[in-house]
């Protein structure tokens, strides 16, 4: 289902009035980055790094440990590989909760928690705490190259024209701002849970083709504030 809701804005020095949110738009570069899905599994990299804290000064056993990494990792690993709209969201916790229900009904029937106990004692997740510290470490290194990157290849908006930057040596593309669609999208729960993150296709007025920016972080923010600093915006929510 899509609702669209045109806005129209004026920025504060033209409608003589300053922002409520103490966030000014004149003069200042609007920067709009795009990431790539490695972002989204900082859950991970953070279970990894108690994981490998609490193994190491003995807070808990090995086989704990182990279990709960491997059940965030699959979590997180989902999350990242499949895309979970509105409506295939509220089915899925829909489908845990009817899971849950019928374990407690049929716990006492048919002993689902000893099955469920030596399937646990049968899945042995035992690792070093080096596995977790490397592990973590490997995604602070990936995470520093992201940032890096994101900062030679970006979008700037301004009050008359958008400018993509990429590249090292500073190659610049310009667009015209009057006049131009954006249309943001939240398809994804969990992403826009984990960063706030969703879509951005922003059309030109004088270019055939759209420019989708996907996995902008705190997209709803980014609105507010490319609303406040374009005269006029065409937002199109996707509600999945």
């Amino acid at each position: 289902m899509t609702e669209q809701d045109t806005k129209g804005a004026t920025p504060a020095s033209a409608s003589g009035g300053s922002n409520t949110d103490g966030d000014s738009c004149e003069g200042e570069r609007l920067i709009i980055r795009q990431y790539p899905k490695a972002v989204f599994f900082y859950p991970m990299a953070v279970t990894a790094l108690v994981c490998g804290v609490a193994q190491a000064l003995g807070w808990a056993s090995p086989h704990t440990l182990g279990f709960v990494f491997m059940c965030v990792f699959f979590f997180n690993l989902v999350i990242v590989s499949f895309e979970f709209t509105r409506h295939v969201s509220m089915v899925m916790v829909l489908a845990i909760v009817t899971i849950v229900l019928l374990g407690a009904l049929l716990k006492d029937k048919v002993g689902l928690d000893v099955l469920l106990g030596k399937l646990y004692r049968l899945l042995n997740f035992e690792a070093q705490p080096g596995f977790y510290f490397g592990l973590f470490g490997s995604y602070v290194l990936v995470l520093i190259g992201i940032v890096v990157d994101t900062r030679f290849d970006y979008w700037e908006i301004r009050g008359n024209e958008i400018l993509h930057h990429h590249g090292f040596l500073g190659d610049v593309e310009r667009f015209p701002a009057p006049n131009i669609q954006l249309t943001k999208e939240i398809t994804d729960v969990f992403e826009h849970l984990l960063l706030g993150s969703g879509t951005l296709v922003i059309r030109p007025s004088n270019s055939e083709r759209p420019i989708v920016l996907e996995n902008v972080p705190r997209i709803n923010r980014l609105e507010d504030r490319i609303t406040q600093k374009l005269h006029a915006l065409r937002v199109t929510i996707d509600k999945g």
